[in-house]
């Protein structure tokens, strides 16, 4: 039988607990929004959220059937890869920098991102002090708990349902959009779908051509591996 670890704890210094727990991340969500938002400023926004999602969301087949978990498994998800979207595109446009994301920046951001997700949920703890029943206090628990399980949870559906279903839809509004843009929503929602599959074979390509650099361990088969597999990369230096 599974037993909750606070379950011998006094449900008074639980929620004393949750309350200073959300004094502190309160405290730390402005220096962590700041963070990230000045490093997604520095570089090229597009390209940033591009290497965070492929690296940080895909996840491996092996010939078996046997899958691998992606970089960060569910420390890193769909919902930061959100996040940091939403906060690309407040930045103005003048204030934008178009650099290539190092790896330094998009290391950060992996680091970074999960650490402002929690504080901004978390800070919400403090509402707890507000509340003087016992009762109003559990369902304030069980919101945020379900806020998280949301935040993180996506209806997936199989993909050539989902288009078939979003076609059905669209196909009145046809005539709509070509007076307007000259092509109709279910021609988009075509040329969105082949961007899918043409991304996901390019990425595909990719993950087959890195898998041997994967499997090493030493930096120097690392470094060596990498540039074989990737010989344009080569610097060719003066003799």
């Amino acid at each position: 039988m599974f037993k909750h670890p606070f379950s011998n704890i006094p449900h008074d210094e639980v929620i004393k607990g949750l309350i200073e727990a959300g004094r502190s991340y309160q405290a730390e969500f402005p220096s962590k929004l700041d963070k990230v938002t000045k490093l997604i400023q520095s570089t090229d926004a597009l390209q940033a959220i591009a290497c965070l999602s492929i690296y940080g969301l895909f996840a491996g087949i092996s010939d078996n059937g046997k899958t691998t978990g992606s970089y960060k498994g569910e420390s890193f998800t769909q919902s930061h890869v959100e996040l940091i979207q939403a906060i690309a595109l407040q930045i103005e446009e003048d204030k934008r920098y178009f650099n290539p994301p190092t790896p330094e920046i998009i290391q950060e951001l992996f680091d970074a991102l999960p650490e402002l997700a929690s504080a901004f949920h978390y800070q919400r703890f403090i509402q707890l002090e507000v509340e003087k029943s016992k009762q109003n206090k559990s369902i304030l628990i069980l919101q945020e708990h379900l806020r998280s399980h949301t935040q993180l949870v996506r209806n997936w559906g199989f993909l050539k349902r989902v288009i078939a279903i979003a076609k059905r839809l669209y196909e009145p509004m046809n005539s709509n959009f070509e007076d307007s843009i000259n092509i109709g929503a279910t021609d988009l929602i075509d040329v969105f779908s082949y961007l899918v599959a043409r991304l996901e074979k390019m990425v595909n390509r990719r993950w087959i051509v890195l898998r041997t650099v994967f499997s090493l361990h030493k930096p120097e088969e690392i470094i060596t591996a990498y540039y074989k597999e990737n010989p344009h990369f080569m610097i060719r230096l003066p003799i």
